[in-house]
């Protein structure tokens, strides 16, 4: 794989044919906050996923199960990436370095004995995994950050721009805290890997902790370690284990830790869009073009 980092301009808009065979689906972005709702059987996971294959791949694998035919994706600078762009004469960059896509609840099974040699028994589950990959993430980052603080000093800055530099990593530990103080858990901010203390005392890693814990630790961990870049996270159904304070305060962290997000999630729940998200919100059915010669005109499929 090229070693070169390609920027993936905001995207303004999705178009696309054959969807469970017969559907077209038409659904322009706003920067910021992007909400695709819809019943089972919609499609809208369907739409995500191979949404998030062609940005993170430059292509589109069939699925038999959930077909496609042709992905178009419409970037803010007027460019386009489409899925048969080997046929069509386009040329779609190999990766993009500031795309990522959270889909914990739907991986497929990666937990083997060699992943568990690898991570010290700590992983059993998938979940545990990404959870794994985020840790790796958020080391990195913290090198990253001591690294720049040192370059800061030696280069003659003031110390208020090194504190500056750091603000972001404090508004992290911030809003880690406030959810989870009802559970009585703080985090740990004098150590570089994420722990917890909780109201006994106790020192926890996030391996300890349940389902819900780790999948917020995996979203806001990932948007920390952006670093407030121009970024386009994508997230299938976010809430999942999730409690219902939990789900209405998730995209305001996001957004906060990151305002330069292009957030394009899926979700079920109306808690998520509760607190000032309702008109980003987009139905699958209000996207949907039928072929002329279909009178069928549900979204779902059987």
């Amino acid at each position: 794989m090229s070693e070169e980092r390609h920027i993936l301009p905001y995207v303004s808009r999705i178009h696309i044919d054959g969807l469970f065979g017969y559907i077209s689906i038409d659904w322009h972005l706003r920067r910021g906050v992007n909400v695709l709702s819809g019943i089972n059987g919609s499609g809208k996971s369907s739409i995500l996923q191979a949404f998030a294959q062609l940005l993170k791949y430059g292509y589109y694998k069939q699925n038999e199960q959930k077909p496609l035919a042709r992905i178009e994706v419409y970037l803010e600078d007027g460019e386009k990436i489409v899925s048969d762009a080997t046929m069509s004469g386009d040329t779609n960059k190999e990766y993009y370095s500031n795309v990522n896509v959270i889909s914990t609840f739907d991986a497929s099974l990666k937990t083997s004995d060699s992943i568990r040699k690898l991570t010290d028994n700590q992983v059993n589950s998938d979940l545990d995994w990404e959870l794994y990959l985020v840790e790796s993430k958020f080391l990195k980052y913290q090198l990253m950050m001591g690294k720049r603080a040192i370059d800061l000093l030696m280069q003659g800055n003031r110390l208020e721009e090194v504190t500056s530099l750091m603000n972001r990593k404090n508004l992290f530990y911030d809003i880690m805290d406030s959810f989870f103080k009802e559970s009585g858990k703080v985090i740990e901010r004098d150590k570089d890997e994420i722990r917890f203390r909780n109201k006994n005392g106790r020192l926890l890693s996030p391996y300890q902790l349940s389902s819900g814990e780790k999948q917020l630790i995996i979203i806001l961990t990932t948007v920390l370690c952006q670093n407030g870049e121009p970024y386009i996270l994508l997230m299938d159904e976010p809430e999942i284990s999730l409690h219902f304070d939990w789900q209405k305060k998730l995209i305001g962290a996001v957004m906060q830790l990151n305002p330069q997000l292009q957030l394009i999630l899926t979700t079920h729940s109306p808690a998520v869009v509760m607190e000032g998200w309702l008109d980003r919100v987009q139905d699958v059915s209000d996207l949907v073009v039928l072929k002329p010669d279909s009178s069928d005109i549900c979204t779902g499929h059987e």
